[in-house]
């Protein structure tokens, strides 16, 4: 009897061996046949597609802001706000806010003690649609 259970099981195991490999092969006459594929890539390249916006912006004490925009049909990404050069003289020049403002727009507010003319960026970063 021990046998026949042994035959059995073995014949069981070919037949659902022979069926996934005939229904997962290259051949197979369904819709999700990779050779057939014609699809369109869902997106293009993002090579030169993603660019950096920046504005530049010079203040003394009490402090200032600058604004940056994407350019017209470009989606928003992130932005950051960089101090270039500090005036000279004792003082300090800190961020006060930061943030996307509006659709594709991001500004920086900072706040100055230096008497001296600081330098500081609004940057934005765009993905531009695709040429």
């Amino acid at each position: 009897m021990s046998c026949l259970r042994w035959i059995s099981g073995a014949t069981f195991g070919a037949v659902v061996t022979a069926t996934l490999i005939l229904a997962c092969s290259d051949d197979a006459p369904g819709p999700a046949d990779a050779s057939v594929c014609d699809c369109p890539a869902a997106e293009p390249p993002l090579d030169g597609r993603v660019i950096e916006v920046s504005v530049p912006a010079s203040f003394a004490a009490p402090g200032g802001g600058a604004g940056v925009n994407c350019p017209m049909g470009s989606l928003f990404m992130g932005g950051s706000c960089l101090i270039d050069a500090l005036g000279p003289g004792p003082g300090t020049v800190s961020l006060q806010e930061a943030g996307q403002q509006s659709p594709g727009n991001y500004s920086c507010s900072w706040n100055s003690t230096i008497a001296a003319v600081s330098t500081t960026r609004a940057v934005a970063r765009c993905l531009v649609p695709p040429s």
